[in-house]
């Protein structure tokens, strides 16, 4: 197993480290994650789909490319209704929350 990237990942704002807002959601971030992860074992795949709408648009607003893309490629599996896709897809969800909440800790 290769080992993971360690990498943060940055907002593209200058200011985003400085907003109340982005640290809430960096608190946030693993409990969305690990709802998410629950929500598709139940085979609730319109929940995962809408919440990851909601969270592409969080990496919008906090200038988190790579989360709004992983959210959207969840989403995309979600609305083709393949769940082995969808399962993909949240596991590399899941490595890029981890490395943006490694950047609470880069600042």
């Amino acid at each position: 197993m290769a080992p993971l990237d360690s990498t943060p990942i940055l907002s593209t704002l200058e200011d985003a480290h400085a907003d109340e807002a982005f640290g809430s959601f960096l608190l946030e971030l693993g409990d969305i994650v690990d709802w998410l992860q629950e929500a598709e074992l139940r085979g609730d795949l319109d929940e995962v789909a809408k919440r990851c709408a909601a969270l592409a648009q969080d990496g919008v607003r906090f200038g988190l490319p790579p989360l709004c893309e992983a959210s959207e490629a969840v989403r995309a599996a979600c609305r083709r209704g393949d769940p082995e896709a969808v399962r993909d897809e949240l596991v590399q969800l899941t490595e890029v929350a981890r490395r943006v909440r490694l950047a609470s800790t880069a600042h």
